[in-house]
């Protein structure tokens, strides 16, 4: 197998070379919605409702949260939006952008709910991914969050809608049922082992009505749809192929991973080699129109996982960032709070933060 390694440039000539490579795949549809994307710092466990890694930063274009349907419906009906009035009005204080990933853990009353079909992946019940009970919950809570008022700096201090709020620029919706609540295999669960799995069934009965009601609810924000390269039994069209045609319909939506990542051979080198390749993750490298996104598969200032380390090594989060936009003509990064804080590293954040908004 060949690999193909990036030439790190010298910092005098970074912009430049930078905005060549970032202008020259730059769509009219990615300059509009430049304003909503850029460099995100990644939430934690610490803090009020995780918000501890919220940062001022100048190149920093807002924070990116993990919170789950499950977290904000304690019981059926019963909606908790304290944490995303929390989160929000924190982010707007200091005009920074919200980001919210809907994390995959569902609220405990489906799978206890006669009304929807379950089935058994990994030890765990849950709702089939096309049961129209799960997807009619999933809508009501959509539609309580979308419709819920924070007040807003820019709208004179007054409630607004979180749909319209000026704070909220992107929204990662989870489909619910599906194994991880994305639209990836997860372990030796994989999509199409879902009892019940056609193509068709997929598409058609979840990811469209969740597609569907994201854009209607949240029609100001770009949607990210968390997508691998998966596939099933047709060996004339990848499975992911179908997913991505599907998703290419909507407006001011991208495909996001969360395993960008760079390592250098040496300590010294300028010479890096990025992660995910291209070969395998080619539904990002022509993506339709589609935006794309990233989430940096761990920290390069601090690495938390042993099995992260090879893929960092001698490596910085800028080496992330302009492979990402080389080679998938990323515009969205959400970087770990370690990597964002360390100042090393903060003069190229800014150039790479410049050009993003270009």
């Amino acid at each position: 197998m060949t690999y193909q390694f990036f030439q790190k440039h010298a910092a005098a000539s970074l912009a430049a070379v930078i905005f060549f490579c970032f202008t020259s795949f730059h769509t009219v549809a990615q300059q509009a919605t430049s304003a909503l994307t850029g460099i995100y710092v990644l939430d934690g466990n610490r803090g009020t409702f995780r918000d501890a890694n919220i940062r001022d930063y100048d190149f920093v274009d807002g924070f990116a949260w993990r919170y789950s349907w499950r977290e904000m419906e304690p019981s059926q009906g019963i909606y908790d939006f304290k944490p995303l009035t929390h989160i929000v009005t924190r982010l707007a204080a200091i005009d920074k952008k919200f980001s919210w990933i809907i994390m995959p853990d569902l609220p405990r009353y489906l799978s206890q709910d006669r009304q929807i079909s379950t089935y058994i992946a990994g030890g765990t019940l849950r709702p089939l991914p096309w049961d129209p009970e799960l997807l009619e919950r999933y809508r009501a809570f959509l539609t309580a969050a979308a419709n819920h008022r924070i007040a807003d700096p820019k709208a004179g201090g007054r409630p607004v809608r979180l749909r319209d709020h000026s704070a909220f620029a992107l929204f990662h919706p989870t489909f619910p049922g599906t194994p991880g609540g994305a639209i990836r295999d997860e372990g030796e669960v994989s999509v199409s082992s879902v009892p019940g799995f056609t193509r068709e069934q997929l598409i058609e009965g979840n990811i469209l009505p969740v597609m569907n009601m994201t854009k209607a609810l949240f029609p100001n924000q770009v949607t990210f749809v968390s997508l691998w390269p998966i596939h099933d039994g047709n060996r004339r069209q990848a499975l992911w192929e179908d997913i991505e045609a599907a998703i290419s319909r909507y407006s001011k939506t991208g495909l996001w991973m969360d395993n960008l990542a760079a390592n250098r051979p040496c300590p010294n080198c300028s010479n890096y080699r990025g992660f995910p390749e291209k070969s395998w993750a080619q539904h990002l490298a022509n993506t339709n129109g589609l935006l794309t996104g990233f989430q940096m598969l761990g920290s390069w200032d601090r690495p938390f996982n042993i099995n992260h380390v090879p893929k960092l090594r001698f490596g910085q989060p800028t080496d992330g960032i302009e492979y990402g936009m080389q080679a998938f003509n990323a515009q969205y990064f959400e970087v770990y709070v370690w990597d964002i804080d360390n100042p090393a590293w903060h003069s190229e954040l800014r150039q790479y933060h410049q050009q993003l908004h270009q």
